[in-house]
């Protein structure tokens, strides 16, 4: 099913929690930000995205009345993080076994966002980089405030901002906690960095449903985009453009949201992409072959 307008909440079968993002175009990235100059994008379908983010057995699932929901809904977290290198296959095997399982409506997917998906849905309409001024950012996130900058158990926090108080200070806080954004999505910035599907490239791309790279690149990058930035991340990164790539070392600072959108997921399996992968580059060494000839 489809939403009616932006912001329009839904609980589906499974008992997630989603907002509906309306199909639009908008000027992601910034111009702060060397590897996301901004470009013009447009989304020609709506989708469904996490009222709330997650991590591992921590996650929080609440109906749409802000309950959270019972021990039936366990079966469908998503796996507890033993280690860094599990952070993104685990969370895989786990949108695999919904969509194994049927658990999404017939023509629908469960998955991680695409990087425009994200943040669109954390623009939720609106132009500025921050959801408010900076003295007042504890409002709307948990990120490196007083809190750690104070902790002198933890000395290289020096760059948290000590004039901040987000009301927690060396962990994630619980979900909805602090304001949501103007479609109510809370915690899209701060708190936890978030997974996209996207592999990290040094710039953005433009256009309708722009084809953001859904394999890694065999002679680049192997890491995902994460975004919003976490618990311990400077207020700087709280920025709705602000990109990072997930190295694996970050883990009680990553989690994920789940999107709901039409057709087939694109987040690949470490098969699929090593498959995928491998014709790539026999592609290109057949065509290297025949400009020989």
């Amino acid at each position: 099913r489809e939403g009616r307008f932006a912001g329009d909440q839904w609980v589906d079968q499974n008992g997630f929690c989603f907002v509906w993002c309306p199909a639009g175009t908008f000027t992601m990235g910034d111009k702060a930000f060397e590897d996301a100059q901004p470009v013009e994008v447009t989304l020609t379908k709506g989708y469904w995205i996490g009222k709330y983010e997650m991590l591992g057995d921590e996650a929080n699932l609440f109906n749409a009345g802000g309950q959270k929901l019972g021990n039936r809904y366990a079966k469908f977290l998503p796996p507890s993080i033993g280690s860094v290198d599990k952070v993104s296959p685990e969370m895989d095997k786990w949108l695999l076994y919904l969509a194994d399982k049927g658990m999404a409506y017939e023509g629908w997917s469960y998955d991680y966002p695409t990087e425009a998906e994200w943040e669109y849905a954390c623009r939720a309409g609106t132009r500025e980089g921050y959801p408010c001024a900076m003295k007042d950012l504890g409002k709307y996130g948990n990120f490196a405030d007083r809190a750690l900058y104070d902790d002198r158990e933890i000395v290289h926090y020096v760059y948290a901002n000590r004039e901040a108080d987000d009301g927690y200070g060396r962990l994630f806080a619980p979900v909805g906690q602090y304001i949501p954004n103007p479609w109510g999505i809370h915690d899209m910035l701060g708190n936890l960095a978030e997974l996209c599907c996207t592999y990290y490239t040094d710039q953005l791309t433009a256009g309708p449903d722009p084809n953001f790279q859904s394999l890694p690149n065999p002679r680049g990058s192997r890491h995902r985009v994460s975004r919003g930035g976490s618990w311990c991340s400077p207020p700087e990164y709280l920025h709705v453009a602000f990109r990072n790539a997930f190295t694996g070392a970050q883990t009680p600072h990553i989690g994920m949201r789940l999107v709901l959108r039409q057709g087939e997921r694109i987040t690949r399996t470490r098969t699929e992409i090593s498959k995928a992968l491998q014709a790539k580059l026999d592609a290109e060494k057949k065509a290297k072959q025949n400009q020989k000839k």
